[in-house]
């Protein structure tokens, strides 16, 4: 709980945690949006790449980038919309804490 209190103190109080909250939800949904279109036209180009490749280890590279994108846009699209679920949690969670002390 002390370390709650901490917290809350350098950031300045109630007003702070619901500022920097308020800022990051704004900023989810268009950074998900941004991340998931990139990876998106990312991957349609690995995937003409690996569809124009004429030697097997160039088609075996091309696909091997392709799995590699295809997870870390899956596992960033997957962290942001937890984010965004857990971030409204924090601020109850803090606002809690202060209300205990």
């Amino acid at each position: 709980m002390n370390y709650v209190m901490g917290l809350m103190n350098v950031l300045g109080g109630n007003a702070a945690v619901q500022t920097l909250v308020g800022a990051l939800n704004s900023l989810l949904a268009p950074a998900l949006i941004i991340v998931a279109t990139a990876g998106a036209l990312y991957s349609v180009w690995l995937g003409v790449k690996l569809a124009k490749a004429e030697e097997e280890e160039s088609a075996k590279k091309a696909k091997k980038h392709l799995i590699t994108v295809v997870t870390a846009v899956v596992v960033v699209v997957a962290l942001i919309i937890v984010f965004y679920w857990v971030a409204d949690s924090i601020e109850e969670w803090l606002d809690a804490a202060r209300g205990a002390l």
